[in-house]
């Protein structure tokens, strides 16, 4: 008997001490608060639908608008408006004990975000595009896949060749495959820079030792009489 009680003892505890490592994950939604114009979503594992206003889509879903067309989607604390002729893919949001992660695949278009916390929680939004990334902490911005415009907050944009820069508010920047983004104010400053460096060096004059010339003055031509 003693050795039973030990033993419901000793699984006690284990089960505890697996609760206690264990740290809470679970899949959140966003919602569709509005919609403008022709936008259509997939579901995982489904066909292209017309979306409703307050609808929740899972991590996974794509999204499309059309000429003209936005929808704008809550997601936890944060807000995400795709523009026009946008499409994009929800590739995960997720809720953990004191984080928030979102993280967004846009294969074409232009998306302007309003990223903020909701209880506490720390938040970590990223745009991908085949250009570059946009890595976010509490900030508004607008993104097109490789031009970024940031208006609060600041973002750290990195391209496929890891370069990264971190943007400011009121500063811009454009990303390359190869080039590392700059942001405008060390682009111009960068330029004014090289503008002087554009002018060919200052050559030596060039010395030519030429014979003396055998030059004699002509004889005076004399008056014509009155």
């Amino acid at each position: 008997m003693a050795i039973r009680q030990s033993g419901t003892i000793i699984a006690c505890a284990g089960a505890l001490i697996l609760l206690i490592m264990a740290t809470p994950a679970y899949a959140q939604s966003a919602v569709i608060s509005q919609l403008r114009g022709k936008v259509e979503i997939k579901l995982p594992g489904k066909t292209w639908t017309v979306p409703t206003e307050n609808q929740e889509i899972p991590a996974s879903t794509m999204v499309s608008t059309g000429i003209n067309a936005s929808a704008r989607l809550q997601i936890g604390g944060s807000s995400m408006v795709l523009q026009p002729l946008t499409r994009l893919s929800l590739e995960e949001i997720r809720v953990q004990v004191g984080q928030e992660s979102t993280r967004i695949n846009l294969n074409t278009g232009r998306v302007s975000a309003q990223v903020r916390s909701t209880a506490g929680r720390e938040v970590s939004f990223e745009v991908r595009s085949p250009v570059a990334t946009a890595s976010v902490r509490g900030t508004d911005f607008d993104f097109d896949g490789a031009r970024l415009q940031v208006s609060q907050g600041s973002v750290v944009v990195i391209n496929r060749s890891s370069q990264q820069v971190i943007v400011g508010a009121g500063g811009r920047t454009t990303a390359g495959n190869k080039d590392a983004p700059k942001t405008v104010a060390a682009a111009l400053q960068e330029n004014t820079q090289a503008s002087p460096t554009t002018l060919p060096p200052p050559q030596p004059c060039l010395l030519l030792r030429l014979p003396p010339l055998s030059w004699q003055p002509k004889p005076a031509v004399p008056a014509r009489p009155p």
